[in-house]
């Protein structure tokens, strides 16, 4: 039986792509093969992913360009970059310029009115409606900067590599290590940074469009005004998808390098592979008084959890902060495009070589799809210069901390009650299951171990008896044989 095992092992080592040592395969022994590609990371990506996604999932060795049938090459992320940004320049231009052609005079609620209260009703319904469905927009671009943010996950995922691009062959391989993790980050940290702002100010413009509404009519049709501006992704990506032939980011699966590439076998990164800052952050997040025998950061050991509570937390300071600013417009019966507009006239008066907000001003403006100083000084004008004069004199000044406090002090019950409905449905679900998660997981892992070894264990008790069968089978054989070989008289005589 040892004897087929090794015969077993040397033809299966024959008929593979080569092999430097094998072991036996023993009776009773499971081949047992490690998967390399397995899934590693569950980010989402939504049903049709926009051009922001494909940059992150270019990263990560995900997108690709078909030049002959069969034979794809990736592409590196900062081509799908450039891609992106025609995208991101319109869908601002067109925020920016519908925020500029508001009536900024208009007012939030008129007590007045007849149907003032229900119509501010319908008004706040309809502001929770649109951050409803904004918010799996927000969340993941969120969930991708966490993910972006966490160097663990570079580490041990799978991310483009310069050799494997279309335009590695023709660089050196002493650039292809530099070139990849330095340029491949930032594209990715990028692409996610514009993917938030468009779909914030996608929602924080919706907010004035509904409170600048003066009927319930206007108020329904106006919240679905500048929707268009958060599709306009998706729509440019199966553009380009098409026409440059490049692969479905759809239902991407991030895979990881085996563990034993990346990790030691007592938790932490390789020494000779990964820097000591990265190890030490490593230590950092491994508790050991909690049972953790690596780090939560690690994919598989709680970093998805870990991320998903941070997005979770981020986006509801991301709610709580426009619950304040829509507070305030009531109370000041102002709309918070007025006073978004107020800063973009103080910007442009401003001198952009001392300061170096209206100098970053000035360049944004420079490369939108319209002369954003026309805009700005057609909506003063249109106004009689008084929206100018209220803007210098900080009557349309954004809210500060004080007003913060005064607005909290004033509509204390509607902040509370908005505060612990945030938090009974983003934050506590996903901390409770985040922390059971990695604790139980944990546990898990140890019972798992302890659960190998003890089969380990039976295993070698069972081939330790099974030899020890062999041998006093074979004994047994040499004895009958030595029997044999003296009957017919065959065995040599000793001397």
């Amino acid at each position: 039986p040892i004897g087929f095992g090794i015969v077993r092992s040397v033809r299966r080592c024959k008929m593979s792509s080569g092999c430097d040592e094998f072991e036996p395969m023993l009776p009773g022994m499971r081949e047992e093969r490690v998967k390399t590609d397995s899934k590693a990371a569950n980010i989402p990506l939504g049903d049709s992913p926009g051009i922001y996604q494909s940059v992150l999932v270019a990263a990560f060795s995900g997108v690709g360009v078909t030049i002959l049938k069969g034979h794809t090459h990736q592409l590196h992320p900062v081509f799908l970059l450039v891609l992106a940004v025609p995208v991101f320049i319109t869908q601002v231009s067109a925020i920016l310029i519908l925020r500029a052609g508001l009536d900024t005079d208009a007012a939030v609620h008129d007590p007045e009115a007849l149907h003032s209260s229900a119509l501010l009703r319908l008004k706040l319904t309809l502001i929770i409606i649109v951050y409803l469905s904004n918010f799996k927009v927000l969340l993941y671009s969120l969930s991708y900067a966490t993910f972006v943010m966490n160097p663990i996950s570079w580490a041990e995922l799978r991310h483009y590599d310069l050799k494997d691009g279309f335009f590695g062959r023709y660089l050196p391989e002493s650039m292809h290590e530099w070139l990849s993790i330095p340029t491949i980050v930032p594209c990715a940290a990028l692409a996610v940074m514009m993917l938030f702002i468009s779909s914030y100010l996608v929602c924080t413009d919706s907010v004035s469009i509904i409170l600048a509404s003066g009927s319930a009519q206007d108020a329904i049709f106006n919240s679905l005004a500048i929707g268009f501006v958060t599709d306009l992704k998706g729509i440019w990506w199966e553009f380009c998808r098409h026409s440059f032939r490049l692969t479905d980011i759809a239902g991407f699966e991030f895979a990881k390098h085996k563990d034993e590439e990346v990790w030691e076998n007592d938790g932490t990164l390789r020494k000779d592979k990964f820097p000591r800052c990265l190890r030490y952050l490593t230590w950092a997040t491994t508790w050991k008084c909690m049972r953790m025998r690596t780090s939560f950061l690690r994919v598989g050991f709680g970093a998805m959890r870990v991320q998903q509570v941070v997005s979770m937390v981020l986006l509801m300071t991301v709610y709580f902060r426009q619950l304040l600013v829509v507070l305030y417009a009531i109370d000041t019966n102002v709309i918070p495009a007025a006073r978004d507009l107020c800063e973009e006239i103080k910007l442009d008066a401003a001198d952009g070589e001392s300061d170096w907000y209206a100098w970053a001003w000035d360049k944004l403006a420079s490369v939108l799809l319209a002369d954003m100083s026309v805009e700005v000084d057609y909506a003063a004008d249109r106004h009689g210069h008084k929206l100018r004069e209220r803007c210098l004199q900080g009557d349309l000044r954004r809210m500060m901390w004080m007003d913060a406090k005064r607005v909290m002090g004033k509509y204390w019950t509607s902040v509370l009650f908005a505060t612990g409905v945030l938090m009974l449905l983003l934050v506590i679900p996903s901390l409770v299951i985040t922390l059971y998660g990695i604790f139980r997981g944990q546990s898990q892992v140890d019972d798992k171990q302890d659960e190998e070894i003890d089969s380990l264990q039976t295993r070698v008790a069972k081939i330790d008896k099974r030899l020890d069968t062999t041998e006093r089978d074979i004994q047994d054989i040499i004895g009958k044989l030595d029997q044999v070989l003296e009957k017919l008289d065959l065995k040599p005589k000793s001397e």
